[in-house]
């Protein structure tokens, strides 16, 4: 058997490869031949993909986990990136609407007029403006200090 020394042909090998098992077999070497390689990130992850979509092509039965399993060492998903990544814009999206809502019933105004102007706002932010809303007489006060934190974001 030959080693594979360019990463552009271990990105093609579940193309190429017809058995399965052979396949199966190489495949955690063929994808570190990837990953490792002295290529920049954005080729390595154009490769990775490409890799990936051929390894599910050619196991169809098995899950998206499963097929990774063959060749990724599996990081927990909380301690992903991306989950991370996820959480933070779920955790704000909330507390926007949450603060959308009591702001529109505090000043009993429209929930249209306070939601755009929240959206440029950092997490951090929403957070102390919630604690601050306490203690707002009107919706002025409010979008005076909404238009103030934005204006130190930029």
């Amino acid at each position: 058997m030959q080693t594979i020394c360019n990463p552009l042909v271990a990105a093609f090998k579940p193309y190429r490869e017809e058995n399965n098992q052979v396949l199966e077999k190489n495949a955690r070497k063929w994808y570190r031949n990837i990953t490792e390689s002295p290529l920049p990130d954005t080729v390595k992850n154009n490769f990775e993909m490409v890799f990936t979509s051929w390894m599910q092509e050619r196991f169809v039965n098995l899950s998206y986990e499963e097929v990774l399993k063959m060749f990724v060492e599996l990081t927990p998903l909380e301690e992903t990136r991306s989950y991370k990544e996820l959480v933070a814009i779920g955790k704000k999206e909330g507390m926007q609407k949450i603060i959308v809502r009591l702001m529109a019933r505090k000043f009993n105004i429209n929930v249209q007029r306070v939601s755009p102007r929240l959206r440029p706002l950092r997490t951090k932010d929403i957070e102390e403006l919630g604690e601050h809303l306490l203690f707002m007489d009107s919706y002025e006060d409010a979008f005076q200090w909404i238009n103030d934190r934005k204006k130190k974001i930029k």
